[in-house]
């Protein structure tokens, strides 16, 4: 690399000091023989002058030649050997005098600038071999140099630079942008983050052609002749791919542990210490179990070291086959391994250790011998058997020797209550996989009903187990453990083709059971051949196809929107009914919606739950109402319980209802009967009232209630009364209320807050408040919303009330009577359509 200096040419050449003398012995010689007659001056006096003026300067040199002309004038009168003084002799002696000086002033000046010269010479070879030992140094650097002009324009690079990136010549690449040379993202910004702010950035690691790379920017100054200084950048870049790796070998030896290649102590504990913070942070379980190998000492003292390491790898990788990418595996001791899984179902916890259990009793191949090792594990949860890693590993420790206790080859949980689930769900796990082959599992039917005439139009099977000890057991208790040991397929088959076989039956019979609902489990639907099985039971059960409904998730096709689509649309195509249950749980989007090939919606529990009274709910289902009509959708309101909430469906359009209501499921024989005697859904009594005018009076005292009541008796209204908001609500959801009389004080919910939710869940009720004034700011502002029609001032001018009271009712009936008509027009489109297909 070249390194711009500043170097002056050189003066002149030093002139010799044996030169220098001869020539001032021989023009002293001259002069003295001239001026004095003297052949030959004693030598000692010559070499006095000679090397006083050659080490002196101008000055001292005029001096010394003066004081040796004066010695010579003293030294010849000592002598007795007289000056020769002839004529222009005096002139001679003048000369000589003058000249003398001038000559030796003129040796001194040539002396002085041929020590400049060879003074300027020896900086300048010093200076050369610096630079010669500088390029030499910075070439054999193990880092590769680059510098930069303030446009990171590349002006030189060293020899290690070009090792690095196997170029040729480093000339070639001068001139060359930074990122030509250096494609390293964000290396710019940082390059003229360094010229701008002077702070070196270092640090920097980037992958580039299987290297890893260490780069260093830090500014510098240099000048160049003839100019002023400019700042540059060096760019120094190492090649630290073998540091990495050695960091690398490093950490696996410090944290893992060189026999199994797992997680050793040290790591076991940071991760565990990770993942509780974690749980702590989200609400999660986090269970960390030890388990223990059997036996290992005896396979040592057998067949030998090496076969119980063998054995120790091959248990490791069956033990890191059990977990998931979260989770981890650690070997903790010789026989011992600590398993932490993050966010964890406590129930499932049984089924876990059995599976760790299960992988663990395979024989182990070893020298021949097929070695049946068994294990002992122990579990902790947290939080719940402690908060910190020491104290889980203690007690997780704790039920492992607890385990070994108990015969081995078995697991156990710290808590007696844990340990208790555990064994009932492992009992429950056993009993499962022989109940299907025993014949133990049920069908229990509930029927759906149309809510505009009250008649069944179809059934769900819903499968039941009929345990020979424990009774009929609820399906939430045994299709989650179904569903993760893989027996949810075969019962899910069987419940398929019995329900088939029973719809089928009644069909024969005369009965029109309308539709048979099958729920189909997640695992069902993914199976590549599901279209095959599901044309397979309907040949076998001789069922048309149209009769057939199959139910599922709303989860399950919205995370494989793709691979759900094509699903639906095959099954579509082989003719069955498609509905989404649950829906409003599992997050699809309108746009993924009109993608499904499906003809029901069945509103999920949770929503009917909270109507009438929750706003939230309320709005919910009828959003979910209008939007499956707008899509020709038919709606199922699930879990409908009370008359209240059958009573708000209908008023919001829902086409159907099934719940504990009309029937709670029932056996194959109960719902045979329904269907024989034709049982329909009781009208609620008010179909009849639908035009008459409702009013209902909202008060918390009596007394007020009656004279509002007085007041208006002869209006002819039917008029409801409630002492509370909670009572409102349950009679606005039975009867057709048009206009409401709310007063505004109320202990448990004030007037304007109970008209703002009676807008939100029945918009179409005029609503008026009565309010002595004393809460303005919250009254205007309900009244701002619209969520006021009218306000009048309590007490009331019974004349003011009942004008106020029929001018909302012309609104109401006004706004009635355009929503009949939009309903009309919409039926006989639809009937139109239906005609035109």
């Amino acid at each position: 690399m070249e390194i711009p200096q500043t170097e002056k040419p050189d003066s002149g050449r030093p002139i010799a000091g044996p030169l220098l003398i001869v020539a001032a012995i021989a023009i002293i010689e001259v002069l003295s023989h001239a001026a004095f007659k003297i052949p030959n001056p004693p030598a000692i006096i010559l070499l006095i002058v000679v090397f006083s003026t050659f080490y002196g300067g101008l000055i001292s040199g005029a001096a010394s030649a003066a004081l040796a002309w004066l010695y010579f004038a003293v030294f010849f009168s000592i002598s007795g050997e007289p000056f020769h003084y002839a004529e222009g002799d005096l002139t001679r002696v003048i000369v000589w005098g003058i000249t003398m000086p001038v000559m030796v002033a003129l040796v001194g000046s040539l002396k002085r600038r041929s020590e400049r010269a060879a003074s300027l010479a020896a900086a300048n070879a010093r200076l050369k071999e610096i630079k010669r030992h500088t390029e030499n140094i910075i070439a054999s650097l193990p880092a590769g140099l680059v510098v930069l002009d303030r446009t990171l324009k590349v002006q030189g690079v060293n020899r290690s630079f070009c090792e690095l990136f196997d170029l040729r010549n480093g000339d070639a690449v001068g001139g060359q942008d930074i990122e030509a040379l250096l494609p390293l993202p964000g290396l710019r910004e940082q390059a003229l983050g360094v010229l701008a702010s002077g702070t070196a950035v270092h640090g920097i690691e980037a992958g580039r052609d299987g290297k890893q790379l260490h780069l260093t920017i830090t500014g510098i100054r240099l000048a160049e002749e003839e100019a002023e200084e400019e700042d540059r950048l060096l760019v120094v870049v190492e090649d630290i791919t073998e540091r990495k790796a050695a960091e690398a070998r490093i950490e696996q030896l410090v944290f893992y542990d060189p026999l199994t290649g797992l997680p050793n102590r040290v790591l076991g504990l940071d991760r565990l210490q990770q993942g509780i913070s974690a749980a702590s942070r989200h609400g999660h379980t986090l269970a960390v179990m030890v388990v223990d190998l059997d036996l290992l000492k005896h396979i040592n003292d057998s067949l030998g070291h090496a076969a119980g390491d063998r054995l120790l790898q091959e248990a490791a990788c069956r033990l890191s086959g059990c977990v998931r990418e979260n989770d981890t595996v650690a070997r903790i001791g010789g026989d011992e391994f600590v398993v932490i899984l993050n966010d964890v179902m406590e129930d499932a916890m049984g089924t876990l250790a059995q599976k760790f259990l299960g992988a663990m009793r395979e024989p182990f191949a070893l020298d021949g011998h097929a070695l049946h090792v068994r294990c002992s594990i122990g579990v902790a949860l947290h939080p719940r058997d402690g908060n910190d890693a020491q104290t889980l590993l203690r007690n997780a420790d704790a039920a492992m020797y607890r385990a070994k206790e108990q015969g081995r080859d078995t697991a156990r949980f710290y808590t007696d209550e844990m340990n208790r689930k555990a064994l009932e769900r492992l009992a429950l796990e056993e009993d499962l996989h022989q109940a299907l082959a025993r014949g133990e599992f049920v069908l229990h039917y509930q029927p759906r009903v149309d809510l505009r005439n009250g008649e069944i139009t179809g059934l769900e099977a819903l499968v039941r187990w009929q345990h020979p000890e424990k009774g009929l057991i609820p399906p939430d208790r045994f299709i989650p453990v179904a569903e993760e040991t893989g027996l949810i397929l075969p019962l899910g088959e069987w419940v398929l083709h019995e329900a088939c076989t029973q719809a089928a039956a009644w069909a024969r019979e005369g009965l029109d059971p309308g539709s048979m609902a099958v729920n189909l489990s997640a695992r069902q639907f993914r199976q590549a051949d599901l279209l095959e099985k599901v044309a397979a039971t309907l040949r076998e059960t001789a069922l048309s196809p149209g009769s057939l409904e199959l139910e599922i998730t709303e989860s399950m096709i919205a995370s494989q929107v793709e691979s759900a689509v094509a699903t639906l649309d095959r099954l579509n195509a082989l003719g069955v009914r498609l509905a989404i249950d649950d829906f409003g749980t599992g997050y699809s989007s309108l746009n993924q919606l009109k993608r499904f090939s499906v003809q029901v919606l069945k509103i999920d529990k949770s929503f009917v739950d909270g109507i009438p009274s929750d706003p939230d709910d309320t709005t919910i289902v009828t959003t979910i109402v209008s939007m499956a009509h707008d899509m020709q959708l038919r709606v199922v309101a699930e879990g409908v319980e009370t008359e209240a909430q059958l009573a708000f469906l209908r008023r919001r359009g829902c086409d159907e209802m099934q719940g504990y209501f009309f029937s709670e499921p029932v056996p194959a024989l109960a719902a045979e009967s329904l269907l024989r005697e034709g049982r329909r859904l009781a009208s609620n009594g008010v179909d009849g009232l639908a035009d008459q005018r409702t009013l209902l009076l909202v008060n918390d005292e009596e007394p007020i209630l009656s004279a509002l009541a007085r007041a208006l008796s002869r209006e002819g209204y039917r008029i409801l009364k409630a002492a509370s908001a909670e009572a409102a609500f349950d009679l606005l959801a039975r009867h057709p209320v048009g206009v409401i009389v709310s007063d505004q004080r109320m202990p448990e919910m004030s007037g304007s807050e109970f008209v703002r939710r009676v807008r939100q869940t029945h918009p179409e009720t005029m609503r008026i408040v009565l309010s002595d004034h004393t809460e303005p700011k919250s009254v205007a502002d309900a009244i701002s919303e619209g969520a006021i029609y009218k306000l009048l001032t309590s007490p009331w001018d019974d004349d003011l009330l009942r004008a106020s009271i029929r001018e909302a009712f012309r609104h109401y009936e006004l706004a009635r009577d355009n929503r009949r008509l939009v309903e009309e027009l919409a039926r006989a489109r639809e009937q139109m359509g239906v005609r035109g297909a």
